[in-house]
């Protein structure tokens, strides 16, 4: 099941050209998909980006049983 979800956002990634990530809730990348810049201000601003996903709406979320794998992706 996590790999549609992986094939689904590298299709979506190629289509729209978005930077997306899949997440696990303990802060692993199952999924990168992100392209790589050389200006510090923007992957600063992914980082922290990043660590306010984590901290602010992965809760929200973490409990519900949408996803039936092993894993919930985000």
């Amino acid at each position: 099941m996590m790999n549609n979800y992986i094939e689904y956002l590298r299709k979506l990634n190629i289509l729209t050209r978005l930077d997306l990530l899949l997440l696990r809730p303990d802060e692993t990348v199952v999924a990168d998909f992100t392209h790589y810049t050389q200006h510090k201000m923007i992957r600063n601003r992914r980082a922290e980006a990043r660590k306010k996903f984590l901290a602010r709406i992965l809760p929200l979320f973490a409990d519900m049983p949408d996803y039936p794998g092993t894993d919930t992706p985000a």
